[in-house]
């Protein structure tokens, strides 16, 4: 395992962390599909402890070839070596901090340019494709990621079920800024989340 473990911070470091210079971790569906995968089928998130240590990033990226995208109040989005990275604006003192918010045990997982950090659970969820929830701080988004995870083999128990429609039902759907509910430029609803 620890092996394992010391593969994916090379991977990750020879992609970006071993040169950037600021203090960054990559969390979430890119760390999840590299051990379930082996490789990344989504986009690599970057999270950071702070606005200063996001601007060093974002100013590498840039210094070093990378293209912004899009950018609005929360990320940044850069294509640099044939790949999407998400800057996150949303800051966070540690890489457990950051997994400790997000929705599926799946998701928990981070990658520093020296550690590992996971979930109990992370590896043994992973393996079983098995959705367990961990924090519901989004759950509408949740509810909507729930549909791409079912799409890819993932199965989620009627408890976990149960605590989605409780986070809900707590919810004013009626208050958008609660919810954090957007709109696409076609009108339809688009929920902020954090994975």
């Amino acid at each position: 395992m620890i092996a394992q473990l010391q593969l994916a911070i090379d991977y990750f470091g020879y992609l970006f962390l071993n040169e950037i210079p600021c203090k960054c971790w990559v969390a979430g569906g890119a760390v999840r599909d590299y051990f379930s995968l082996g490789y990344i089928t989504t986009d690599i998130d970057i999270y950071f402890p702070s606005d200063e240590e996001f601007q060093k990033g974002k100013i590498w990226f840039i210094d070093n070839g990378g293209e912004i995208k899009f950018e609005n109040e929360r990320l940044m989005v850069i294509y640099y070596k044939k790949h999407k990275f998400e800057l996150i604006k949303m800051f966070f003192e540690s890489p457990q901090q950051t997994i400790d918010q997000f929705d599926f045990t799946v998701c928990c997982g981070a990658i520093s340019k020296d550690s590992v950090f996971f979930h109990n659970t992370f590896f043994i969820d992973l393996a079983k494709k098995r959705l367990v929830v961990n924090n519901l701080p989004y759950p509408l988004s949740t509810l909507q990621r729930l549909q791409k995870y079912i799409k890819k083999g993932f199965t989620i128990c009627n408890g976990g079920l149960l605590e989605i429609a409780k986070a809900i039902q707590k919810l004013d759907l009626d208050n958008p800024s609660i919810n954090h509910i957007e709109k696409y430029p076609a009108g339809t609803p688009k929920f902020v989340r954090l994975d």
